[in-house]
């Protein structure tokens, strides 16, 4: 459940983050260390998102299936594969669109 919203949270920037270091930065440089922070996570939630298919793959091949209701298991994980991709796309799109998204607690 969490990865299903975790692209949500992304967006408006609502997640928890320690930026201490980066507030003391000059502006420029905060800038750039924001941005690199953003490509590493595109490219690590991409690469999760990869093996996470993979693995729901072969979950939906083996007809994995959890014990007690017989419900398959391949649909509540790809929720990750899903939610680290859209956070990814989201992420990414947050580079590249002007201006900023809601930041968290404001109202549209």
């Amino acid at each position: 459940v969490v990865f299903s919203a975790l692209a949500s949270v992304t967006w408006r920037n609502a997640h928890i983050r320690i930026d201490l270091l980066l507030e003391r930065l000059p502006p420029a440089l905060r800038r750039v260390c924001s941005t690199l922070a953003a490509l590493i996570a595109v490219a690590v939630c991409l690469v999760v998102a990869r093996e996470s298919f993979a693995v729901v793959g072969m979950l939906y091949s083996f007809d994995q299936r959890s014990e007690a209701m017989e419900f398959p298991v391949w649909i509540p994980q790809s929720c990750v594969g899903v939610g680290l991709a859209l956070t990814a796309v989201l992420t990414a799109l947050r580079l590249v669109v002007p201006g900023d998204a809601p930041a968290h607690g404001s109202q549209p």
